[in-house]
């Protein structure tokens, strides 16, 4: 893994092989959230825009530097 590189989930153990980098899980969850708004409201692009933001940032009130 890179240098400065950021981790959502860890599993655990100091074995970085099956941690979840963040910018994956950041995606992953923006892209579902934006998903569900589109079958909730279709044809509302804005409500699925924002769905997306949302997902994007959803984890920021845990940022903290690294220890």
């Amino acid at each position: 893994m890179g240098a400065g590189e950021y981790f959502a989930h860890t599993n655990g153990t100091p074995d970085q092989a099956h941690w979840q980098p963040l910018r994956q899980h950041l995606l992953n969850v923006a892209k579902l959230a934006k998903q569900f708004a589109e079958f909730a409201r279709p044809g509302d692009k804005e409500f699925a825009h924002a769905a997306y933001a949302a997902g994007l940032l959803h984890d920021l009130g845990k940022c903290r530097g690294a220890a």
